[in-house]
């Protein structure tokens, strides 16, 4: 930590996550319902930590966030309507942004993790 600010190394960052954005597209020939499809927003290395609260540690608060995503500042623009796909797969909801110490070096997501891609985000 230096000047209050917190230090991840490179090998912390080891995850590749994107981040996507859910966009309108139209509707399927003789269908009026319209689709939804996720665009990709922003790609980063992060570091993914669990949560104290996630069920899997047994214990319980208000918080249900249950991964704290840590990436490098990014003047990209996103916010909870977007979410996050890592390396394997999984789907994360973002529950939170943190821009730590309003330093502009870090930001934390927190998110609450939806499972595999076969799953939908918003379920």
């Amino acid at each position: 930590m230096r000047y209050g600010r917190e230090n991840y190394s490179s090998g912390a960052m080891r995850h590749a996550i994107t981040i996507e954005r859910r966009t309108l597209a139209g509707a399927i020939p003789g269908s009026a319902e319209p689709q939804l499809t996720y665009q990709t927003i922003m790609t980063s290395r992060a570091a993914i930590e669990t949560s104290r609260s996630s069920p899997s540690h047994g214990v319980n608060t208000d918080d249900s966030s249950t991964h704290k995503i840590t990436i490098r500042y990014s003047s990209i623009e996103f916010d909870t309507r977007d979410r996050v796909r890592d390396v394997r797969g999984n789907l994360y909801t973002i529950d939170g942004v943190e821009n730590v110490n309003q330093f502009n070096d870090l930001l934390v997501l927190s998110c609450t993790k939806r499972g595999p891609e076969t799953t939908e985000a918003n379920q």
